[in-house]
């Protein structure tokens, strides 16, 4: 799966801008392999590093509760 994707609005030039936008699919078209370097690729994998910040977050509350 891409980790860039199309979102289409009607309010942007050309009614779609490529999130978050490598320059290898703006350039070939969906065809092209994507090329974009950070983040996680897919939603369940977005979620899973979401999770981990949020327990991150916690444990660092916590530890300066108790600290």
């Amino acid at each position: 799966m891409s980790r860039c994707r199309w979102v289409y609005d009607n309010d942007v030039p050309g009614g779609k801008f490529l999130v978050p936008g490598c320059w290898n699919r703006t350039i070939y078209g969906d065809d092209a392999e994507c090329q974009c370097r950070e983040g996680p690729e897919t939603i369940g994998d977005q979620l899973a590093a979401l999770r981990k910040d949020v327990a991150d977050l916690q444990r660092a509350i916590r530890e300066g509760r108790n600290g």
